[in-house]
């Protein structure tokens, strides 16, 4: 839901946000590295009225290809993507420069209700849970989740288009989008065929609590793992709006792949001691 949907905005309204930490990053063992890194993005939005819906404009930024090394942040157990052509283990890679660059319209459809249409260079498409960064119950946290690549690692995906529906409760979505994860190149985009697709249900529980369920089938995600991959997700939530203290995520993603069937748990929470 918009919480700025019943404001009126004839013309146009701007907000600009972001985070950046300054981390030292200890991972032990014989497969462990240590590094001085800093995880940030940066975002600008504008938002006005438009044929009788909103009209909002997003851009999303990264200098993690320049204040992350090339190879990743250490992170134990950690698998996804490449460097230098050979698979990345034990480490997270870098965000790209570009994370989001989409326009969406909405229009209201009754007083609670409302329809959306999103067309994005970048951005992301209706599958899983809201991605890590920007969920209550993990937007403290200075790195990505180890069952991120099964759940929510299409945040950054190039040509996506999105149409949705929903009401007070229950949201329907679908997209369309390239399938292949950012390449090795992490200050451009890398635009492809829409030959991926997934659909989401969020429902609104009511006490705070909210979950989503969602299905999406990845034409050639893995630059190094050929064959498709289908993943399936279903999380639960409390807090998610980051109106509440406490905020806490179960989330359940699978990979059906060539090589086998993956499961990804997660179990967070965070609580905030300042409003």
């Amino acid at each position: 839901q918009d919480p700025l949907a019943g404001m009126a905005m004839p013309g146009w309204h701007w907000m600009t946000m972001g985070v950046a930490r300054l981390v030292f990053n200890h991972q032990g063992g014989l497969s462990g590295d240590e590094k001085v890194e800093s995880s940030n993005w940066f975002m600008g939005m504008g938002q006005r009225d438009l044929l009788g819906g909103r009209l909002t404009l997003m851009a999303m930024n990264s200098l993690e290809p320049a204040t992350l090394h090339a190879g990743g942040s250490p992170l134990l157990f950690q698998t996804g993507e490449t460097f230098e052509g050979r698979p990345l283990v034990d480490h997270q890679p870098p965000h790209d420069f570009f994370m989001n660059l989409s326009a969406t319209w909405r229009r209201p459809l009754g007083t609670h209700g409302a329809f959306w249409f999103q067309a994005a260079l970048r951005g992301e498409p209706a599958l899983g849970p809201t991605t890590f960064m920007h969920r209550a119950s993990a937007g403290e946290n200075p790195t990505a989740i180890l069952s991120h690549h099964f759940q929510d690692s299409t945040h950054i995906t190039d040509d996506v288009l999105t149409a949705g529906a929903g009401g007070r409760f229950v949201s329907l979505e679908g997209s369309a989008f390239h399938g292949a994860e950012p390449d090795e190149g992490r200050w451009d985009l890398d635009p492809g065929a829409l030959e991926s697709w997934s659909a989401r249900v969020k429902v609104i529980l009511g006490g705070g609590w909210s979950g989503q369920a969602s299905y999406g089938f990845l034409n050639e995600p893995e630059a190094l793992n050929p064959g498709d991959v289908k993943r399936t997700t279903a999380s639960l939530h409390y807090g998610e709006r980051g109106d509440r203290p406490f905020a806490a995520s179960f989330v359940w993603g699978r990979n059906v792949e060539s090589h086998g069937t993956f499961n990804g748990y997660l179990l967070e929470g965070a609580y905030a001691l300042t409003a």
